[in-house]
């Protein structure tokens, strides 16, 4: 697991971490919810949770790429997580309300660590 910081367009600061498959498999022994998915031009990204053997909760996104069809998975601290879900779910309820700034913090996101990972 690598841990990356990541700047959203508000300028705020978030801690992500990256994982595999297999270090996806332990973080979710005891199993994962899909909340809900996101599918944009750039590929669909699953939000959700899952528990390891422990109880530790992990939130995360899983990020299957249109183009080359790699799945990444990226863990945020709750707080971020929340912040990036409820802009879904205000959609969701007004309709008025665009998924513009979530689709652009989900590419900040994908951008900034795909910088630093080598494919």
């Amino acid at each position: 697991m690598r841990t990356f910081e990541v700047i959203l367009p508000t300028e705020k600061m978030i801690r992500v971490r990256t994982f595999d498959d297999n270090e996806f498999d332990v973080i979710a022994s005891e199993g994962a919810s899909i909340l809900f998915d996101l599918v944009n031009e750039d590929g669909v990204y699953f939000f959700g949770d899952c528990e390891d053997k422990n109880g530790n909760t992990t939130y995360f996104i899983r990020f299957l790429n249109r183009e080359d069809r790699r799945v990444t998975f990226y863990s945020l601290d709750l707080k971020d997580f929340y912040d990036l879900v409820s802009l879904y779910m205000a959609n969701q309820y007004n309709s008025d309300i665009p998924l513009d700034y979530l689709h652009h913090c989900l590419y900040h996101i994908v951008e900034e660590i795909s910088e630093y990972e080598v494919v």
